[in-house]
């Protein structure tokens, strides 16, 4: 049989290639079958697709983008709307569609919206139809009746974020000459343009261009990042693995539990607990640390003697780049960035600790309260001390003094100090 190859290359952007990962993986495990998708394989720095020859690239990107952004991108909202079978010659409800939040905290500039294609002409016997389902659904308040008395809708919803080819040009990440489109809210959520959004790389600007493949790998990357959502949404926490090939990792990943690799955007973070949310960069990154030693190091059924050990090297070895975003209503900001290349200090530290979980639910409560709100300000001051290897000393006594006034007693806080000064030599 003839076939086409698309490659992804590696692009030293973190977003890019973690994009490229979750390409390779999603086609992979058959978690999607887009149109004439044979094959696809791994190399060190180039993830190669094989497609039927009837198929072109633009087509294969766009039909892997909308299985993607169809099956995994949307939810219902708990609302539906009334449209017209054609099939069936009946009305019938369906649910109303919404983009998951992680999906639409990052990607909902421009015109993204529900859409419901073409309207179909209101004959008098599909009157007569749509009044008896009028009565039928009578009292169920979240209905909506897409009808203005002369048309109506015919098919379920859709979101309308098409995949859009574009004309010939220099990629900015991988560097090919391809079809390329310009860098925009909806392609690339950190540079965007500086007239729309107020952004952490707003000196970036439409000149720039975007290929078809790193743009598909753009828009995929949500499926290999860590996320967590704060501050009924406002407010997002992300952590990027870099690896010096792509191969090294998709052995991250591989490494990952499989809970974790493939949880789902619907939720407001994929490592951390549903039950408690960071709101600052700093002490997002020590919280997320824990929470990444803890899940590599759990004891795995058919485990051996290394593997543990293997799998907290590899994560420590990693470059991290970590942000944090906030948001009101369409403007999107990045006003917090750390780069991290000693992960392996920090886990050095978690392995001297008799007990991690013990640590993890001290850490929680290092809130200070005022009035009815929990402050955050010096737990992120005491995790950037950790992180910058530094002494805990006067933070740890400010503290204290503010949770005794709470008449809050935080149990096991001064061994830990004093066992962090030990190591800290």
């Amino acid at each position: 049989m003839n076939s086409l190859t698309v490659s992804f290359i590696a692009t030293g952007n973190p977003w890019i290639d973690c994009g490229i990962i979750s390409i390779h993986d999603f086609l992979k495990t058959g978690r999607i079958q887009p149109e004439g998708f044979l094959n696809v394989q791994l190399n060190e720095n180039e993830v190669t697709t094989t497609i039927s020859s009837s198929e072109t690239a633009a087509s294969f990107l766009e039909s892997t983008f909308d299985e993607v952004k169809s099956h995994f991108y949307v939810k219902p909202t708990g609302n539906e709307v009334c449209i017209f079978n054609k099939t069936s010659g009946n009305f019938k409800v369906v649910s109303k569609i919404n983009l998951v939040p992680m999906v639409s905290y990052l990607f909902s500039g421009g015109a993204l919206k529900a859409d419901y294609g073409p309207k179909t002409s209101l004959t008098s016997s599909m009157k007569k139809k749509l009044e008896k389902t009028r009565t039928l659904y009578r009292g169920r308040k979240r209905i909506d009746f897409k009808t203005d008395g002369k048309f109506v809708y015919a098919s379920e919803p859709r979101y309308n974020w098409p995949f859009k080819a574009g004309k010939e040009g220099i990629c900015s990440f991988c560097g090919r000459k391809a079809a390329c489109v310009d860098i925009d809210s909806n392609n690339y959520p950190f540079a965007v343009g500086t007239n729309n959004f107020q952004n952490f790389f707003s000196n970036l600007c439409f000149s720039h261009r975007i290929c078809d493949m790193c743009k598909l790998a753009s828009l995929m990357a949500v499926n290999r990042v860590f996320f967590n959502m704060s501050e009924r949404r406002q407010r997002l926490f992300l952590a990027l693995p870099q690896a010096y090939s792509l191969r090294e990792l998709y052995g991250f990943w591989r490494d990952m539990p499989s809970n974790v690799a493939t949880f789902p955007l619907t939720h407001d973070s994929n490592l951390l607990s549903e039950g408690y949310r960071y709101r600052r960069l700093n002490e997002s990154i020590i919280a997320f640390c824990m929470e990444l030693y803890l899940q590599l190091g759990q004891v795995r059924e058919n485990d051996g003697l290394i593997a543990r050990e293997n799998r907290l090297t590899n994560a420590s070895s990693k470059s991290w780049h970590f942000y944090m975003a906030s948001k009101a209503g369409n403007i999107l900001s990045f006003d917090g960035y750390a780069y991290l290349t000693n992960l392996h200090h920090l886990f050095q530290l978690f392995s001297k600790l008799m007990d991690l979980h013990k640590l993890q639910q001290l850490f929680q409560h290092l809130t200070v309260k005022q009035g009815k709100e929990w402050r955050t300000a010096l737990r992120d001051e005491f995790a950037q001390r950790i992180l910058k290897n530094t002494s805990l000393n006067d933070v740890a006594e400010r503290i204290i003094w503010e949770k005794s006034k709470e008449g809050a007693h935080l149990a096991g806080f001064s061994d830990f100090v004093e066992e962090y000064n030990l190591w800290r030599g």
